[in-house]
């Protein structure tokens, strides 16, 4: 897999014309076929694109643990079909942090300020992390996609593919070859420690209202890792639009 590239000096009016699909237009995405047969196999298995197509939103309320320094998160994160989002993180030693986009501007806010993050890779970072249903959609979030035949992860063999996404992310992903769900990925990432293979590990898909969602992942980063733990995955609640704005100053 190719290290991972950011897409440098673009401004955020092109970056937003990533999100309503004008600049993906522009820029010809390219899928090979043994890609696509894996891609929609995947989507299939979760539980198809008609189910998909019903989503409006999903909430999800989890536990990240941060496993070196034994810290544990509480998280909910909202995401609209949008690819807006609210995320509400709290700890004991952080107090409750608040991050969020409404379409054009991405934000976040803690006990001390808000502030409107204006750098490009963050934000490609987050909209990348945080694009709704980001696998499932794969249509609508991949410039390209290769097929890269069967590659070995823990002494298993999965379907890999080579992906670059419209926010300029490139990845691996990989498909469990009996039951075609996401298994893995894996991403390079230059760190202030130096170059970071991530790798996070998708485990205990459940269904909830006939949509399969992994309810464990495991990031491995190095020397740090987290566990998240999702308690509760809820589609189409009622939300208020504001939720997504960028709050006020205390």
């Amino acid at each position: 897999m190719q290290k991972q590239t950011r897409i440098y000096g673009i401004t955020f009016v092109i970056l937003f014309h990533f999100l309503t699909g004008s600049f993906a237009a522009a820029q010809r995405s390219t899928v090979d076929k043994d890609a696509e047969k894996i891609l929609s196999a995947y989507v299939s298995a979760i539980g198809g694109e008609e189910a998909l197509a019903k989503l409006e939103n999903v909430v999800i309320k989890s536990d990240m643990l941060v496993i070196e320094a034994g810290v544990t998160i509480n998280r909910e994160v909202v995401q609209d079909k949008t690819n807006k989002s609210h995320i509400k993180a709290n700890s004991p030693q952080t107090g409750d942090i608040y991050r969020g986009f409404d379409g054009s501007k991405y934000w976040e806010k803690n006990r001390l300020s808000v502030t409107e993050i204006d750098d490009e890779v963050r934000i490609q970072s987050f909209l990348n992390e945080f694009a709704f249903m980001r696998f499932a959609e794969w249509k609508k979030n991949l410039l390209h996609a290769e097929y890269l035949y069967l590659d070995s992860i823990d002494g298993e063999e999965f379907h890999c593919i080579a992906v670059k996404t419209i926010y300029g992310v490139e990845e691996a992903w990989y498909f469990n070859k009996y039951d075609n769900l996401l298994s893995y990925t894996k991403e390079q990432l230059e760190m202030m420690s130096g170059e970071v293979t991530v790798v996070t590990k998708f485990e205990d898909y459940r269904e909830v209202d006939g949509i399969k969602h992994s309810f464990t992942q495991n990031i491995n980063m190095g020397d740090r890792n987290r566990r998240i733990t999702h308690n509760n995955i809820m589609h189409n609640q009622v939300i208020d639009p504001s939720l997504f704005k960028k709050p006020l100053s205390d």
